[in-house]
């Protein structure tokens, strides 16, 4: 796959990126818009960095792999906004889940406006919504690896719609001695706001004492991340529950 020599005229119509939109997103939408694959359209476009073999997944898209000029030509959009719609790349790999805000996708499809991915939860250390101060729902990285448009991001709301609806009925009786029980003695990890925790950490951690609503639930939240490399030691610890409304 090479960049073409010829410097594309530019597009006669282009989607604005959302706030925060990250740029893959508002590459997939571009490419939707003109009934084209992603790698079709970029190499249209002739915005392709020479020598890229293969395309990386559409959330790792960024100037190693694109020309921003280019995009910018054919786009007439200017460089500097592409540059603040990448994500920090994840080194060696990304983790087995990142967080989606279910508020921010739910109210764009009762809106009827596009579904964009937001930047900021492509940082595995991201845990809260900006806008709406709640938990972000995980989801896994194989499931955004499976977006081939920008219409299948239809499909990954209602998984996050049904993963929060079973969040928020387990973190509602974090705080029933029975409920930590049954939990501990049924099965070796528990699901709560970010990521897993494992059951034995639950109860020792409610064992502490201080309530829910005060400390939290007092839980480390684990990412899963390569064999042999974490970050920050692959837990952070004793995480502020967010404001609700």
């Amino acid at each position: 796959m090479k960049a073409t020599a010829a410097r594309h005229t530019g597009l006669p119509f282009v989607p604005q990126p959302g706030p925060n939109e990250l740029l893959g997103s508002w590459l997939l939408r571009l490419a939707q818009f003109y009934g084209l694959g992603l790698a079709t359209l970029l190499g249209r476009l002739g915005a392709l960095q020479i020598g890229v073999a293969h395309l990386p997944q559409w959330f790792s898209i960024d100037a190693s792999t694109v020309s921003m000029d280019a995009l910018s030509a054919a786009t007439h959009l200017l460089r500097s906004d592409f540059a603040t719609m990448t994500s920090s790349a994840c080194r060696p790999g990304w983790p087995e889940e990142l967080g989606a805000c279910e508020r921010c996708l739910t109210d764009a499809t009762d809106a009827g406006e596009p579904l964009m991915w937001n930047r900021k939860w492509m940082s595995p250390l991201a845990t809260v919504c900006s806008n709406h101060t709640i938990w972000l729902t995980p989801v896994a990285t194989r499931t955004l690896a499976c977006v081939r448009h920008a219409a299948d991001f239809g499909g990954i709301v209602q998984q996050v719609a049904a993963a929060q609806a079973q969040l928020a009925n387990e973190f509602a009786c974090a705080g029933d001695a029975q409920w930590l029980q049954r939990r501990c003695t049924a099965r070796t990890a528990v699901r709560v706001p970010w990521g897993w925790g494992p059951a034995a950490r639950l109860a020792s951690a409610r064992g502490r004492g201080g309530s829910r609503g005060d400390r939290g639930i007092g839980l480390g939240y684990r990412h899963s991340w390569p064999a042999g490399r974490s970050a920050a030691g692959g837990q952070q610890e004793l995480r502020t529950r967010p404001r609700q409304r």
